[in-house]
């Protein structure tokens, strides 16, 4: 998994799985099609357009499913999950991201940012 700042498409945190380049284009590659569809399939709610990475999305690549859900309108996690691990865990999957969302807005909101 990844943590990406959206615009430059930097990560800027992963979690302890060993980094390979492969597997952080892919995810790069997934930031540039959702932002490339969202603005042919741009949303608006209550009258305001809603940003390209609002709701979560999520890509299957042969055994490999590819999520993607934003923390706030500047990062985004992106998580690599293979197929046949998804049986019982998509639960704990959101349970996880809503925790991890949580304390990084709690960490943005001490520091003012």
């Amino acid at each position: 998994a990844f943590i990406f700042d959206l615009h430059p498409k930097i990560f800027i945190a992963t979690d302890s799985s060993t980094f390979d380049m492969p597997t952080y284009e892919l995810c790069c590659d997934m930031l540039d099609l959702i932002a490339d569809m969202g603005c042919i399939y741009q949303e608006y709610e209550g009258g305001e357009e809603r940003g390209v990475f609002s709701t979560c999305s999520v890509i299957k690549l042969n055994d490999t499913l590819l999520h993607l859900k934003q923390i706030n309108r500047h990062l985004a996690l992106v998580c690599i999950q293979m197929q046949q691990e998804t049986a019982c865990t998509q639960g704990i999957v959101d349970y996880n991201f809503q925790q991890l969302k949580h304390g990084i807005q709690e960490v943005l909101k001490v520091a003012n940012l």
